[in-house]
């Protein structure tokens, strides 16, 4: 009699394990399979009837802003929808490729746990295989028709040399009365102000000291104070060094940076730093500590003070 409770026992175990397991479900979908390189793909992500009363979303599906042969364009906000008591979780993520081949979207992954039984359960997309191609241009044709010649006959050499005269006076009123309008502008024109020029260093001076004022005290805080770090990172470098990478993703910036007339540890002590705030901004489990922002707001101080001496340094005459 034992045993068979025992048994019943078991098998009502696996039963609701399994029901835990098989009952939500996770898929990733796009529009297009195949695309010209810099074309826009929509990735969407689902994850479906989550009874979010027995189960916990720990970890939503992670796509870096770069992968291999990836970038991501844009990020939609989390969608939820709640039905029967069970919630659906979709994401919309705006991709390209400029890299033309066959390449795979990697399997994703969300991280459930099982409030009763307290132990993690990893849901897995399918990979997808996208194939993009190079912009086709054997189809541009040549916008003019090579004309044929025409052979230029006495008539019309006699015509060219009658007008000769005519052409040579309009072109010489033209020119006086152009001279003449140049001299009454120039003496009209009035100078113009030097502009002052902005002091990249000092901009990101204040922006520190504005920054070193917030305080982190929850995940947003802290979200919003590793992104404004960022971004004053990145702006000095464009104010200081006229690069435009305001609209570059961190990975793009590695040709940058190794253009810059800086040392090589300059350089990698910048690109590891923006690789760190990047992960930081990112990362589904942020860091609250105040210690910890303060530190990495004193490295850039560090790190925005070493690149203002090498771009001085390398200037002529000094």
């Amino acid at each position: 009699m034992k045993k068979i409770a025992h048994h019943i026992l078991l098998i009502a175990c696996l039963t609701c394990s399994a029901f835990f397991v098989n009952a939500q479900s996770i898929h990733a979908d796009i529009n297009k399979n195949s695309i010209l390189t810099g074309e826009y793909i929509k990735l969407t992500l689902t994850a479906e009837d989550i009874d979010t009363k027995k189960t916990l979303l720990t970890q939503w599906i992670q796509f870096p802003d770069s992968s291999a042969h990836f970038e991501i364009i844009e990020r939609s906000k989390i969608d939820t929808v709640i039905s029967n008591q069970k919630t659906s979780y979709q994401q919309t993520l705006t991709i390209t490729s400029f890299d033309s081949g066959s390449w795979q979207i990697p399997s994703l992954k969300i991280i459930l746990k099982n409030k009763q039984g307290n132990h993690s359960i990893t849901k897995n997309t399918l990979p997808i295989t996208v194939t993009v191609a190079p912009p086709d241009i054997s189809k541009l044709k040549d916008i003019h028709d090579v004309s044929d010649i025409i052979t230029a006959t006495a008539s019309s050499n006699n015509s060219l040399q009658t007008k000769k005269p005519v052409t040579i006076i309009i072109i010489a009123a033209l020119f006086i009365i152009i001279l003449i309008a140049w001299m009454i502008k120039r003496k009209k024109k009035v100078p113009q102000e030097n502009k002052p020029v902005i002091n990249a260093y000092r901009w990101a001076t204040k922006q520190f000291d504005a920054l070193e004022k917030k305080e982190v005290h929850n995940d947003l805080s802290a979200r919003l104070y590793y992104d404004e770090l960022y971004q004053i990172c990145r702006q000095y470098v464009a104010i200081e060094f006229s690069k435009p990478v305001l609209f570059y993703t961190t990975r793009e910036w590695i040709p940058v940076i190794q253009s810059l007339a800086i040392d090589k540890s300059t350089a990698k002590e910048l690109y590891d730093f923006l690789l760190q705030l990047d992960q930081l901004r990112f990362s589904q489990e942020i860091i609250i500590d105040k210690t910890y922002s303060k530190q990495l707001l004193k490295s850039a101080r560090k790190i925005i003070n070493h690149l203002s001496k090498a771009k001085h340094a390398n200037q002529p005459g000094s």
